[in-house]
């Protein structure tokens, strides 16, 4: 078998949770960050790219996500790399959660309890007109669009009991993450030198990116920012066959460019 795919690793396995410095204007939550621990500093060779994973939260998927390598290089750099921001980020605990004034709007007009509620009071209420607002009246507004969704609110809302203050504890250990990794034996289908610009793209689109997508439209992960209707009731199980059946089929090797004479 040219992959492998990971057990569960729960959050207080890899990391810990810490205090951040948070910024004026978001909410009292937005103060958190994962740092690794010890054993998982650098490179570990089960964590490495490319490869595609899942995470869960009291077992039940919410994201699936690519990890092809690291500074354009596959088979280098460590997964956990993506994870540590998932922790923080999905949970809308993060000082760096942004949002594009439409997905704030959605939040205002359809997510109710928190961190909705929170987020509705700092932009100064639900009926307020989110085009009126800016950055530097409302730091939650992102500049240039924002990452952060109105699904990943409600996604925080339904687990708040989770990702609550003073929950921190319940995070490291509801959250989990499982890695499917193609493994080095595959390298020889990127070329002489996996290393390169070339080798890294064509692992990230040819072998990677239709993969994750098949997996996100079949299972509709609620963190997804392509998700619409998401799904619910995906658990570990279902997701390591899916990822399995998706994984076993054949790779694609880079095309040998020969220089004429």
């Amino acid at each position: 078998m040219n992959f492998e795919i990971s057990r569960p690793y729960a959050a207080n396995e890899l990391f810990t949770l810490n205090s951040a410095r948070r910024i004026d204007g978001l909410p009292e939550f937005a103060n958190l960050k994962a740092d690794r621990l010890p054993q998982w500093k650098g490179s570990p060779a089960q964590f490495q790219g490319p490869g595609i994973y899942g995470v869960f939260c009291k077992g039940e998927l919410y994201y699936v996500g690519i990890y092809t390598g690291e500074k354009g290089k596959t088979f280098a750099g460590s997964v956990l790399q993506r994870w540590y921001m998932h922790l923080t980020y999905h949970s809308v605990r993060s000082p760096r959660v942004k949002f594009a004034r439409r997905e704030l709007q959605k939040i205002l007009a359809n997510i109710h309890g928190e961190p909705a509620d929170t987020i509705a009071r700092l932009l100064g209420g639900r009926t307020i007109d989110v085009d009126q607002l800016t950055p530097e009246t409302a730091p939650l507004v992102e500049k240039s669009g924002g990452s952060c969704t109105s699904n990943k609110v409600r996604f925080a809302q339904k687990n708040w009991d989770v990702f609550a203050p003073g929950n921190e504890h319940l995070m490291g250990s509801e959250v989990s993450f499982v890695y499917g990794r193609f493994l080095p034996d595959n390298s020889s289908l990127l070329g002489l030198d996996v290393t390169s610009a070339e080798a890294y793209s064509w692992a990230k689109y040819q072998w990677l990116q239709a993969r994750e997508a098949r997996l996100v439209n079949l299972l509709k992960p609620i963190c997804n920012a392509v998700t619409s209707d998401y799904q619910e009731g995906i658990f570990v199980a279902s997701f390591v066959a899916a990822l399995t059946e998706e994984m076993a089929l054949p790779l694609q090797a880079l095309p040998v460019h020969t220089v004429a004479a």
